[in-house]
């Protein structure tokens, strides 16, 4: 009985893997607001990120203002645009509109917003000769912008796995590491089991950050396609960050496992010698 319940408990050990890898990183990043502000500049480094955010700008500045609606002006906007994504400023700037869009998730607001706040001004000074009476036109304006990631009503469900990872992840990391103590330390030869569930929960780690791209769907709807790509690019940089923290794990497991195999070469040659002692008493005797 002992033998086929240590088996089974080894088994949920191994298959609970996945499960710690998304709550560790619930509990690293999605819970941690600096930790998924930190993550602006990769996100920064994305063509898609890129192109959404000048889009929106030059959207938002011509549907406001007139005078941007004039002949080559859209160009040139975009153009400043682009070149004030790589200001400090506005990296400062986009780093607490991501922190925000993480508090209002943690909040569970309706919807996700990136709130730019007045960028016009980083956007003029990056402004090139070419569109006359642009400048002049723009100079002044001020221009909140906010843009919708999603909304509750399009996406419930990204909100319940919220809720849910976030109430459920401790529980989580809790009862793993029980399980695997319990499997280990109910077994016979708890070097094998150690071995078995180190490399087995490994095999499962690399499994887990290989399906990462895959499970990173998009978190978009009903937005147009450059905005929609923006975000989803965004979404992968975030998720990209589970993979770091699977592969982190896959080594920690696998070096258990080593160890496992160290404890059960290490029994094995006292118990072979233990046995022949055994053997040879009844010979002597006879």
């Amino acid at each position: 009985m002992r033998g086929p319940l240590s088996a089974l408990l080894v088994l949920g050990a191994i298959l609970s893997v996945p499960l710690v890898i998304a709550a560790a990183w619930v509990q690293l990043v999605l819970l941690d607001s600096d930790a998924f502000a930190d993550m602006t500049d990769d996100m920064l480094a994305r063509e898609e990120v890129r192109m959404a955010l000048r889009e929106e700008i030059a959207n938002e500045v011509q549907a406001r203002i007139p005078e941007a609606r004039q002949p080559g002006a859209r160009f040139v906007i975009t153009r400043a645009a682009e070149t004030a994504l790589d200001t400090g400023t506005f990296r400062a700037v986009f780093r607490e509109a991501v922190r925000s869009s993480h508090d209002q998730l943690a909040r569970g607001e309706p919807q996700l917003t990136l709130q730019l706040g007045d960028v016009l001004p980083i956007v003029i000074d990056q402004l090139p000769a070419g569109v006359p009476g642009l400048e002049s036109a723009l100079a002044g304006r001020s221009l909140p912008i906010q843009v919708t990631l999603v909304e509750r009503d399009n996406r419930p469900e990204l909100w319940a796995a919220f809720e849910l990872v976030r109430d459920g992840s401790v529980i989580v990391l809790i009862g793993a590491v029980v399980l695997a103590a319990v499997a280990v330390g109910f077994a016979r030869d708890r070097g094998q089991a150690l071995a078995f569930t180190g490399f087995g929960g490994a095999a499962m780690a690399v499994g887990t950050v290989l399906f990462v791209p895959y499970a990173s769907r998009p978190v978009t709807a009903g937005q147009e396609q450059v905005l929609r790509s923006g975000v989803d690019a965004a979404w992968e940089v975030l998720a990209s960050t589970a993979q770091i923290i699977g592969l982190s794990m896959a080594g920690a497991l696998a070096a258990a496992g080593i160890a496992g195999v160290l404890i059960f070469l290490a029994t094995r040659p006292r118990g072979k010698r233990a046995h022949r002692r055994r053997s040879a008493r009844p010979a002597r005797a006879r």
